[in-house]
């Protein structure tokens, strides 16, 4: 019997979770469909408008949520949705990765290729970590952050929900990152960060929404 899968926004992120689960479990043994109103218009095979997702039909796939750092927020509350009324919401680990044996993760969470997740790493739904990622031990990181390619984020961090983390970040140890909050690429944090704020740089220098200087 194959297994049946639902993916939720078909952007690039659900193409990647796509080919991914293929590469790993191989087509013929897969049994897709596609949540996603653009999709849905283009009149695509075994495609659904997008909030047709909880249909009763659907009660026994696994579900994948292909949303990106764009929309963290509805990230958030379609896993929420999901586990709500008992979706499976299974997470994805890219075989190439190593994930400590005392790392917990949560539902939902997407990890690419080549990541390195240390121990005692938490990470709750929906979480996102991109390529060559590093994450030290006693490291929180909360429901629908991204992080981008190439991060590393030392020990005994906390990074709080819907963060965007750019690519090349360093986050040195004990630094405690705020709910919403953007980091630039290449920035290198070595203070706390509060709630809803856009900082960049070395030394890190925070900014407004419009990414001017504060």
């Amino acid at each position: 019997m194959k297994k049946k899968i639902g993916i939720i926004g078909y952007g690039p992120l659900g193409q990647l979770i796509e080919n991914f689960i293929i590469e790993e479990q191989g087509r013929d043994l897969l049994d897709i469909y596609y949540f996603d109103d653009a999709l849905y218009s283009e009149g695509h095979d075994k495609s659904f408008p997008f909030r047709d997702f909880d249909n009763n039909r659907f009660k026994d796939y696994s579900f994948y949520v292909g949303l990106g750092y764009n929309h963290l927020s509805l990230r958030k509350d379609i896993c929420d949705q999901l586990l709500r009324n008992k979706f499976a919401l299974p997470t994805f680990v890219h075989r190439t990765s190593y994930i400590n044996p005392t790392v917990k993760i949560a539902h939902g969470v997407f990890v690419y290729p080549l990541s390195n997740l240390d121990q005692h790493v938490c990470i709750e739904d929906g979480v996102i970590i991109n390529n060559s990622a590093t994450i030290s031990h006693n490291t929180l990181i909360e429901a629908c952050t991204f992080i981008s390619p190439g991060v590393t984020i030392a020990g005994n961090v906390k990074i709080g929900k819907f963060c965007f983390v750019g690519a090349g970040v360093v986050i040195a140890n004990n630094v405690r990152i705020g709910n919403n909050v953007k980091i630039g690429i290449g920035s290198n944090i070595t203070m706390d960060i509060e709630n809803d704020l856009c900082v960049i740089g070395n030394p890190v220098k925070i900014l407004n929404k419009n990414f001017k200087l504060l």
